[in-house]
């Protein structure tokens, strides 16, 4: 993610802290787990970043909650691209990436898996899933490994 971040005319140090904590506090069994992380974020760093750099953070991290509508903001868009430029890897990369969801959700069971990935595919193909400039290259790719791994679920 730090990769794409320093190729980005946009890059700020607010992203790139929400880069860092963003994921910290994370267990599959969860639902809250961008709220716990910008939580963490903020016992961390709350004495020694100005409160409003703070928030920023806070707020970039709760943006890459999958279940909550992006907002439009050109901070959160660029945050969120970047949190799922996996999608639009190569074939291999985007394969081996499934292959550790699966095993990263050993716990659920097969059925259960494969219904709540197949939701969560059809949620991304149901619209664009890049909106910065940037990322828009990578929209066809991504597009062909969801739908692959649509197919390997045998999920319409």
């Amino acid at each position: 993610m730090l990769g794409w971040l320093d190729r980005s005319p946009k890059a700020s140090d607010t992203i790139e802290m929400a880069i860092w904590y963003h994921d910290c506090i994370y267990d599959p069994q969860q639902s809250d787990n961008e709220a716990q992380s910008a939580q963490h974020c903020r016992r961390c760093l709350g004495d020694s970043v100005i409160i409003e750099i703070l928030a920023d953070c806070e707020r970039l991290i709760m943006a890459t909650d999958p279940r909550l509508p992006r907002a439009g903001k050109l901070d959160e868009d660029l945050l969120v691209d970047i949190d799922l430029s996996i999608l639009g890897a190569s074939t291999e990369d985007y394969e081996s990436y499934r292959r550790a969801i699966r095993h990263e959700y050993a716990c659920v069971p097969e059925a259960e898996f494969k219904a709540g990935r197949g939701t969560i595919l059809k949620c991304f193909l149901a619209s664009d899933i890049y909106l910065t400039e940037a990322f828009q290259a990578l929209e066809e790719q991504a597009r062909a490994n969801l739908t692959r791994e649509l197919a390997l679920l045998k999920i319409q």
